[in-house]
């Protein structure tokens, strides 16, 4: 089995400290290859009328290049008791295009970034951090300084989750922190089914939510979950509000890896919790081991399922309310028939009575004349 390979993206703030300090616990533990890299700005303009400047450029960029290795190397002695084995490379180009072209070539299975808080990453960079995890053929981890008890594994029920939840448990276990399985339903959702009739948008907004629950509750279980934490809104803004009311540690997140309008929900959810959330973010794009997971379980549920699910559900009442309404029916036709009978029965009473009273007045008309 080759070995994995582990890229640290620095850029030789206070925040890559932490960055490097993970790294190197995760590559100890998984016997990784470590690599660090620095992206200088693009240094070489385009100078077609002015050849001689390029001489000028490549000396300005060999300094400059060098400044950035004796930088690292100060970050590197500041920060690790050893770190001889590191390989460090500094290259030029644009800081997420430099991290994903170095990433390539390296063969890394996970890249490490450090980060300050989500406001200042997202205006100072500029969203380098997004930018990497929208583009990556790897995992991405965005370490944060934050201390925390539990992690945070997100579920759509679907396949393309499984890889979350699986790393989610080993990470869990090697930091001896507790498991929470979380899952969002969306406001979209909920819209979509209050456009239904007047009270049936109530209802499959409820069904909806036991499906889902009942779901959650049985992956929790398969998983070994402590908690687990159902969550209806906008899915980064709950999943960061919660993170932060559960003392999480570290959100870790499956992303389809698509692009464009077809994007996945958890895909462009994964850019948008990293944005927002206080939390370190482990973005995981490795395949998944579905050996581990009961077909049933898959089958059961998926995000795409939800509203089918809820819709049969609906339907199931629906049928159930229609067979008791032709109970009720047929119990209303033979209360009518049994009622119509009784009214019989009493009209023939009462004709017999008057029959009986015609007979004694002939009798007594007969006595009279006698």
């Amino acid at each position: 089995m080759p070995q994995e390979k582990i890229l640290v993206a620095l850029s030789l703030r206070e925040s890559c400290a932490e960055a490097l300090t993970q790294a190197k616990a995760i590559a100890e533990l998984r016997e990784a290859h470590l690599a660090v890299v620095h992206v200088l700005p693009e240094f070489y303009a385009s100078r077609p009328l002015f050849p001689q400047f390029y001489s000028q450029e490549a000396i300005g960029y060999t300094v400059l290049q060098q400044k950035a290795f004796a930088a690292i190397d100060a970050l590197l002695e500041r920060t690790l008791e050893s770190h001889e084995e590191i390989e460090i490379q500094v290259v030029h180009g644009s800081a997420h295009g430099g991290v994903l072209d170095v990433a390539q070539q390296f063969g890394a299975s996970l890249i490490v970034m450090g980060s300050e808080s989500p406001e200042r990453e997202h205006t100072v960079l500029g969203g380098i951090t997004e930018k990497v995890v929208r583009a990556s053929s790897s995992d991405v981890f965005v370490v944060r300084r934050v201390e925390g008890k539990a992690i945070l594994a997100l579920t759509d029920f679907s396949k393309e989750s499984v890889p979350a939840i699986q790393h989610a448990v080993r990470l869990a276990e090697e930091k001896g922190l507790e498991l929470v399985l979380g899952h969002v339903l969306p406001t979209a959702t909920f819209a979509n089914y209050w456009a239904q009739p007047a009270g049936e948008g109530a209802y499959l907004t409820e069904a909806l939510r036991d499906v889902a629950s009942h779901s959650l509750s049985r992956w929790a279980e398969h998983y070994g979950a402590l908690h687990s934490v159902m969550l209806e809104g906008e899915p980064a803004e709950e999943i960061a509000r919660v993170a932060k009311e559960l003392e999480v540690a570290m959100v870790v997140v499956a992303s389809h890896g698509q692009s464009g309008v077809e994007r996945s929900p958890l895909g462009s959810t994964a850019e948008a919790i990293v944005r927002l959330c206080d939390a370190s973010v482990w973005v995981v794009r490795t395949p998944a081991v579905l050996d581990d997971i009961p077909a049933e379980l898959l089958d059961e549920v998926d995000s795409e399922s939800l509203p089918e699910q809820a819709d049969d559900a609906d339907e199931e009442l629906a049928e159930d309310d229609a067979d008791d309404a032709d109970d009720a029916d047929e119990d209303d036709a033979d209360d009518a028939d049994e009622g119509d009978a009784d009214d019989a029965d009493e009209d023939d009473a009462d004709d017999a009575d008057e029959g009986n009273d015609e007979d004694e007045h002939e009798d007594q008309d007969g006595s009279k004349s006698n």
